[in-house]
């Protein structure tokens, strides 16, 4: 199921058998030895090695398949629009909307 896009490529919540669990899956189509996506992946991984730090979604595995880039990673929770679709007002709160925007900088 598409969750989310960017600029660079899609994000999709995706079953793991391997590891028996939803997960994130971010692809990147358009091969580039300076991908996007590679680069966060090798910074993600090296964020959650443990001791992991908080905030960071836990890094899985990352792939290239063809022109594509995968990046699977943990789900963290709801995305931006369905907690917009959920509000009564059609809007975040001032509290959500400070902690997305703290994660954004």
């Amino acid at each position: 199921t598409l969750i989310g896009q960017g600029s660079y490529g899609r994000v999709y919540r995706a079953y793991d058998r391997t590891l028996c669990r939803t997960v994130a899956l971010k692809v990147e189509t358009g091969f580039s030895p300076s991908s996007a996506l590679s680069n966060e992946a090798r910074i993600l991984r090296n964020l959650t090695k443990e001791p992991s730090l908080q905030g960071f979604a836990r890094f899985y595995h990352f792939s290239r398949e063809g022109v594509c880039q995968l990046l699977v990673m943990e789900l963290l929770g709801e995305s931006l629009i369905d907690m917009l679709q959920q509000s009564a007002k059609g809007r975040l709160s001032l509290k959500s909307t400070v902690l997305a925007a703290e994660q954004m900088l």
